[in-house]
């Protein structure tokens, strides 16, 4: 009878009628109240109706009764889990499993609290016996739907040990046991993302939406994969279809943020970064966010507040070095300069005397030192200090590659793409370099087109902001030198630097300052470049060319000439263009335009906005502010297309050089088309290329020695047609020796074979 009964009433449980349940295990406990199994199962009954105390009253009576029983001990466990304490559950799960090895449930629910707790071995070996009979986890897995995490909870785990394959073959198997777990699909594309596997990611999260059509974290996450393979569209669709989901989300107002920041349209990306922070005002990374797009758009002051806020939020060295490291875009007086300098230089500091400790610096850190360079400064003991930092933050890969027959030589830079400024001072040396004496590796990111060189085969496109795949990638091809011609542009070969991922590791002049790495050995640049003594404004040994480093292609115009009439130009005023990027322009060049406008009445300065029309308004306001009486010859032309700004130098009278940090590529396709340039050397290369162009073709009329002379050379340049047609001719006459110059490919071989040679062996 008592048999009977049980069975009843544990019908009675699974079917959810707890009461039915309770008075019939009554029954059998009116009449034998030695009876185990029903005590254990009011202890079920009273857990079921959330009275928690009285289930562990009853489970003990059952446990006194049979103390070798693991059921109870499982149950036991249970409750505890249910109101929390963690470590009496953990004691009574593995306590019925010493009993009842087969009891999955306490299996499977003593791995998740291992998790959580982050004993993470003991919690897989859990999960891997679990996984041991397949055919029975399947049945596991459709029968009982809580053990569908035990693969996404293994793919948790081998994800946080840093081993994305493993994890995303656990994610791939569990969706092939059920298709429909959206969060699992979810969980794969997010590591697939960051893996560069993107497409990959896409068709992750359509499944899921597939299952789960309206959960938003798949939208939002889709849109994020877009973005990362420039679908900007399709990514903002997403975005506003996650928000249209759950308007209160605020996820996809931070991603609709970035991608507008991305897309130059700094005015919305405030505008939903501040929305995202106004619905979750506790979450730090929309307010670093926020901070980066309004530095910016040059608002210091409230973007400090922004990194501030966050810094309170999060108290981590990262969000204190981007406090550190915010610079403005446009200074307004040299004084100005200087106080944020030292600025600066005191936070640095500050950071300096801590323990920095970083988990992905890319996107903790988000920018290298780029702005630093435009104070026209000394940089070698800040980036000095700044690079021994980070040197001690994060573990670094340190390879060791025996030393190949033919040396293998690897470019990096994320600026391999068509059109931009790095593309045009190397492809040419890529092209150039010698197959037959060197294996080649070219490595980029997110490129979208194809590069204009010829040997494709030889490029690997990371479609991942993440380090460690782009690490072992490198690592895995074994080069001799690593070659990355703009350390200090952007943070991933910034970063990616700090690694020794070869015997041999060089920079360039794409970014012409010193970077402070610790791990680059040599910067390559040109006796024509570098003053007296440069090696001291240097942390890298510095190797002098004898030519200029680069392989330059000649630029074209194409299609029909402009006039100065197309670009709202008068054709009786002396056009003074200086086509520089806005925040080259140092307060302490505002006097010397002023100087040549007031000695050239017909003159007139022209400038080429920024794709953050912002700048350019600042730029104006502060010299109608600093140079008030000539702030109306000044005119800013908006952003210019590649071969617009082609013509604008070519029908100029005279390009200006700007102070302390001048022309690199403007040079080189200015003096392609003759025009003349006036410059004025300082004390570090990244002022002196002009003067490198000019001193190539053996010609100094457009050097100036100091500022007064600098002003008068741009003004007889100007005003006087016979002078400056005549060194035109000259410029056209000699510029032949700036393109296409195969002694700097020979010598940069040379460079590479000495360094290989010398570099200590393994």
């Amino acid at each position: 009878m008592n048999r009977v009964l049980l069975i009843q009433a544990l019908n009675a449980l699974q079917a959810g009628a707890t009461q039915e349940a309770a008075w019939r295990l009554q029954a059998i406990l009116d009449k034998n109240p030695q009876h185990a199994e029903a005590q254990y199962y009011m202890g079920v009954v009273a857990h079921r109706q959330q009275n928690h105390e009285e289930a562990l009253i009853a489970i003990e009576k059952a446990l006194a009764l049979a103390p070798q029983n693991g059921l109870f001990y499982y149950g036991k466990g249970a409750v505890f889990q249910s109101t929390n304490r963690v470590d009496e559950a953990i004691s009574n799960y593995r306590q019925a499993l010493a009993l009842l090895p087969e009891l999955e449930d306490a299996r499977f629910n003593l791995a998740v609290l291992l998790q959580q707790q982050n004993q993470l071995v003991e919690a897989e070996s859990h999960y891997q016996i679990l996984l041991k009979n397949k055919s029975t986890l399947q049945t596991i897995l459709k029968n009982q739907p809580a053990h569908q995490l035990i693969l996404r909870n293994l793919g948790h785990l081998a994800s946080s040990r840093g081993q994305p394959g493993e994890a995303i073959s656990y994610y791939r198997q569990a969706l092939v046991i059920d298709p429909k777990f959206a969060e699992v699909s979810n969980n794969l594309g997010v590591l697939l993302q960051e893996q560069g596997l993107g497409e990959e990611a896409i068709e992750a999260y359509r499944q899921g939406i597939q299952a789960q059509p309206n959960l938003p974290q798949l939208h939002n996450n889709l849109g994020n994969a877009f973005k990362t393979l420039g679908r900007l569209e399709e990514a903002k669709a997403c975005y506003e279809e996650a928000i249209r989901l759950q308007p209160d989300y605020a996820s996809p107002y931070r991603n609709l943020g970035i991608l507008y920041r991305d897309m130059k349209q700094t005015a919305l990306s405030v505008q939903a970064l501040q929305k995202a922070v106004s619905l979750n005002p506790n979450m730090p990374e929309a307010y670093i966010d926020l901070g980066d797009v309004l530095l910016m758009r040059n608002q210091m002051e409230e973007a400090i507040a922004a990194y501030e806020t966050a810094l309170q939020l999060e108290p981590k060295a990262a969000v204190q070095i981007k406090l550190a490291r915010a610079l403005p875009r446009i200074y307004q007086s040299p004084e100005d300069v200087a106080v944020w300098r030292e600025r600066f230089s005191r936070q640095f500091q500050a950071v300096c005397e801590q323990p920095v400790q970083l988990n992905d610096p890319v996107s903790e850190i988000g920018s290298a030192n780029f702005y630093l360079a435009y104070q026209g400064l000394d940089d070698r003991p800040l980036q000095e200090q700044i690079g021994r930092m980070f040197q001690q933050a994060y573990p670094w890969k340190q390879v060791s590659h025996i030393r190949n027959v033919k040396p293998r030589i690897g470019f990096f830079s994320t600026y391999f793409k068509p059109g931009h400024t790095i593309t045009k001072l190397y492809a040419g040396l890529l092209e150039q370099l010698s197959r037959q004496s060197f294996e080649i590796f070219i490595y980029t990111h997110r490129l979208l087109q194809e590069l204009p060189i010829q040997a494709a085969h030889e490029i690997q496109n990371f479609e991942t902001d993440k380090l460690p795949p782009m690490m072992a990638a490198i690592a895995q091809d074994e080069l001799d030198v690593l070659f990355y011609p703009d350390i200090g542009m952007e943070p991933i070969s910034y970063f990616l630097a700090f690694n020794r991922l070869a015997p041999v590791q060089c920079v360039g002049w794409g970014h012409p300052d010193t970077t402070g790495i610790p791990s680059v050995d040599y910067f390559v640049s040109s006796k024509l470049l570098e003053p007296e003594n440069a090696q001291q404004f240097y942390t890298e040994n510095l190797v002098l060319l004898d030519t200029l480093p680069t392989f330059y292609q000649r630029p074209t115009l194409g299609g029909n000439p402009l006039s100065r009439t197309d670009f709202g130009l008068s054709e009786h005023e002396h056009l003074y263009v200086c086509p520089q990027t806005l925040f080259k322009f140092h307060p302490e060049f505002d006097a010397m335009l002023a100087d040549i406008l007031r000695q050239d009445p017909q003159g007139r300065l022209v400038l080429v906005n920024s794709h953050l029309p912002e700048w350019g308004e600042l730029l104006l306001k502060r010299f109608q502010a600093n140079i008030p009486d000539v702030a109306d010859r000044i005119r800013m032309l908006p952003a210019l297309s590649h071969q617009a700004f082609l013509n604008l130098v070519a029908l100029a009278d005279v390009v200006l050089d700007t102070l302390h940090f001048g022309g690199g590529n403007t040079t080189y396709e200015t003096l392609a088309f003759g025009t003349p340039i006036v410059t004025l050397p300082q004390t570090f290369m990244r002022s002196r290329v002009t003067t490198a162009c000019y001193r190539k073709m053996d010609i100094t009329d457009g050097i100036a020695a100091s500022r007064a002379e600098y002003v008068e050379k741009a003004v007889r340049l100007g005003t006087e047609p016979d002078v400056r047609n005549e060194l035109k001719a000259r410029i056209l006459q000699q510029n032949h020796l700036l393109f296409e110059d195969v002694e700097a490919v020979r010598q940069l071989e040379r460079f590479f074979l000495e360094a290989i040679e010398s570099a200590p062996r393994p």
